[in-house]
């Protein structure tokens, strides 16, 4: 089992992401889906950016 999701990993996870988004475009609509999928990538950057520049560690008290 652990050699199989090692070999399909790739695969299963963009199939996940595919099923995630048919569901939301059956129930919510094409450009909900769109808007939601946007600002989903959107706050990802942001938040990869901020951790890039160490913003959140003036936060971290040792």
């Amino acid at each position: 089992m652990e050699n199989f999701l090692k070999r399909y990993k790739y695969p299963l996870i963009f199939g996940g992401i595919g099923l995630i988004l048919a569901i939301l475009f059956i129930t919510v609509g094409f450009l909900k889906t769109i808007l939601l999928v946007i600002f989903t990538l959107i706050g990802s950057y942001l938040g990869y950016y901020l951790q890039s520049i160490g913003f959140f560690d003036q936060f971290k008290r040792y």
